[in-house]
């Protein structure tokens, strides 16, 4: 499904990007982010919600008002509900575009915007909250028509990327055809698999090449 469908509608919608680690989630986010950001009133775009979480909804809550609201209430927010109050009042006049960024828990998401179905009652007509996660029981909640799953990588869009990484001339030279086509195999299509392995071996011989991926089928160091 287009993801441009998820962003067609009047309504306050959560949508979840989720997928494999490294399958390319987070890119995908950031790219939306930078694209649509303009047309909201206030915009968030949290990283690893799991470190900002930290198991409480406060801090949360500061962070929100830190990277996009106000930093006045951020430093005078404490452990209880008045001055999330404010910022909920301010959040709820404003067409809002969150995004939460590796989400493995339901208390992150509903901890700040509200219970699922229930989002209009917290923010703007038209918000968008925009969740990644490796979660696939997070669609049970907010529905397939709200999800959208990254495919793995074709082998002509792998080839492209390890070309961008791996070669300077963003082609393959001719005596790398067969170990380009090992590394692509290995990665299998993972996005981040393929950068990381391609940045490590670029410069390196043919030889250098095979070895490593002899290497990381006995011992994997690049996360699939």
């Amino acid at each position: 499904m287009d993801l441009q469908f998820h962003f067609n509608s009047n309504e306050v919608r959560t949508i979840v990007i989720c997928g494999k680690q490294g399958i390319g989630k987070t890119t995908i986010a950031i790219e939306v982010f930078k694209r649509i950001s303009h047309k909201f009133d206030a915009c968030a775009f949290i990283s690893n919600i799991r470190r900002v979480f930290r198991n409480d909804k406060i801090s949360l809550r500061k962070h929100l008002c830190l990277v996009s609201l106000d930093s006045q209430l951020e430093r005078t927010m404490k452990d209880d509900d008045m001055t999330f109050d404010k910022l909920m009042k301010r959040l709820e006049t404003k067409r809002v575009l969150i995004v939460l960024d590796d989400v493995d828990q339901f208390e992150q998401i509903e901890g700040l915007v509200g219970n699922w179905g229930k989002e209009d009652q917290v923010l703007g007509q038209e918000s968008r909250i925009v969740v990644t996660t490796r979660e696939n029981y997070l669609s049970i909640r907010y529905g397939k028509k709200n999800m959208y799953e990254v495919d793995k990588l074709t082998k002509k869009e792998a080839l492209q990327l390890l070309c961008q990484e791996a070669f300077e001339d963003n082609r393959v030279l001719v005596d790398y055809t067969e170990v380009s086509n090992n590394v692509i195999e290995y990665a299998d299509g993972n996005a981040s698999t393929l950068k990381n392995l391609g940045s490590f071996l670029f410069g390196r011989t043919v030889d250098e090449w095979s070895n490593t991926i002899a290497e990381l089928k006995v011992n994997p160091t690049f996360s699939k």
